[in-house]
């Protein structure tokens, strides 16, 4: 019983562990994860500083994990369709037309949150 708990401990901390190096991976070869990030950390800087409110603080920190996440799901899809398919093939295009779509509309509704619960205090 202990054994198989501690395995299990084990495995969990493996997943974190292959997150963990997903986000490195991100950070050293998206340039786009990099602008997101930047970005997030200036408004985090902001937010303390205009001292936001902790309903706000929610919807600013979803919104940033809704664009990095859309960011880390498109770079996936990037990566699969560049590996299944190496040539020029106009559905990979369209598959990643559609992923790069996706962080567009979590960018943009992101800006549209962050513009209503800014501009008030500004």
């Amino acid at each position: 019983m202990k054994t198989s708990l501690v395995h299990s401990v084990n495995q969990r901390l493996k997943s974190f562990q292959h997150a963990f190096h997903g986000i490195i991976s991100l950070w050293k070869t998206e340039i786009h994860f990099r602008i997101h990030l930047v970005i997030a950390c200036f408004v985090l800087i902001l937010g303390w500083v205009v001292k936001l409110e902790l309903t706000e603080w929610i919807f600013i920190i979803f919104a940033i994990g809704f664009v990095l996440g859309a960011e880390a799901f498109n770079s996936g899809i990037e990566r699969i369709c560049n590996f299944m398919c190496a040539q020029q093939n106009i559905n990979i295009k369209v598959i990643k037309d559609i992923s790069a779509a996706a962080v567009v509309i979590a960018t943009v509704m992101a800006a549209v949150a962050g513009i209503l619960i800014f501009l008030p205090k500004l």
